[in-house]
């Protein structure tokens, strides 16, 4: 967010057009200096991670190597994460750019997603509501609570 905002004070007096162009650059090698090695950084945190715990197996680690390994552990997780959005990321532009074509691979990832959405049940106050009508009710109540 800082390089955006820093990039796009500089273009004051441009068109939005011209503002996007030109940000394209700058935002493309921040991109690449921070993602480029997604599978080489979580390689290198798991190849750290066992380490620490061949290390554990053979002696007891002191409360520092905990610590490091925890540390290595929630960065392993974050960059797993990562990879995780920019595939979810790219297989939506892959299905944008493409379009739908109208074809069973379109179909089958439009019902999935109405299936994972779709509401079956509420958990309201520690009874469990599954009928339409009243899963309906609860919702528009809540909604009219929330704006009002």
């Amino acid at each position: 967010m800082e390089l955006f905002k820093k990039e796009w004070l500089q273009l004051s007096g441009l068109s939005i057009e011209k503002k996007l162009k030109a940000l394209k650059g700058p935002l493309k090698k921040w991109n690449k200096e921070g993602f480029e090695h997604i599978d080489l950084r979580i390689k290198s945190y798991q190849e750290e991670i066992s380490k620490l715990d061949l290390k554990a197996q053979t002696q007891a680690l002191q409360e520092s190597d905990w610590l490091r390994r925890d540390a290595l552990q929630i960065q392993l997780e974050l960059w797993l994460n990562r990879k995780e959005r920019f595939w979810k990321q790219v297989s939506r532009c892959k299905l944008l750019k493409e379009g739908d074509r109208n074809t069973k691979y379109f179909h089958v990832l439009a019902s999935a997603r109405r299936q994972r959405k779709f509401i079956t049940k509420l958990l309201v106050e520690g009874n469990e509501v599954s009928e339409a009508p009243a899963i309906k009710k609860i919702i528009i109540a809540h909604f009219k609570q929330l704006y009002s």
